[in-house]
């Protein structure tokens, strides 16, 4: 019997390519996630600082033109915040479309290996009837053999 040969292994091959290329985008996806997640963090602890401030300047009295400046510099810190708050959220948008590309990449492959899996086991058990024929026709030949000798014998 011929030895066993998938047909579709250059499919295989290529559904692999493209789960391990979904697996490093969607890394790439979640360390960028993670840094922005990082200047969001840092975004709105200025914002914090920059309020904290100005209300500690209030308590001591402070001239108008310098409220305005305190007014100012947290409207900009708070627009900072806003910025990076939505780029964190375009950010976990793109890590679940990875995530779900990857998915799909994974079931592509499971889908190719099972068709090989069941490909294999169709092989082995037609080789086995084919092991367990020829077995059979070996066992006929003995008997007939030994059949024939006793035959002879008499």
């Amino acid at each position: 019997m011929r030895p066993f040969r998938f047909r579709a292994d250059a499919v295989l091959g290529l559904r692999q390519k493209q789960e391990e290329k979904a697996r490093r985008l969607l890394g790439l996806a979640q360390e960028s996630h993670a840094q922005a997640e990082a200047r969001q963090d840092a975004a709105i602890e200025q914002e914090r600082h920059a309020i904290a401030q100005a209300e500690a300047a209030q308590l001591h009295g402070l001239e108008a033109w310098r409220l305005d400046w305190h007014r100012n510099w947290i409207a900009k810190q708070r627009r900072e915040a806003d910025a990076c708050r939505r780029a964190t959220a375009i950010s976990a948008a793109t890590v679940a479309h990875a995530s779900t590309a990857l998915n799909q990449a994974r079931q592509q492959r499971r889908v190719i290996e099972r068709l090989r899996e069941r490909a294999r086991r169709r092989y082995d058990l037609e080789a086995t009837r084919e092991e367990n024929k020829t077995m059979d026709d070996l066992a006929g030949i003995r008997f007939a053999a030994a059949s024939l000798e006793r035959q002879e014998r008499e």
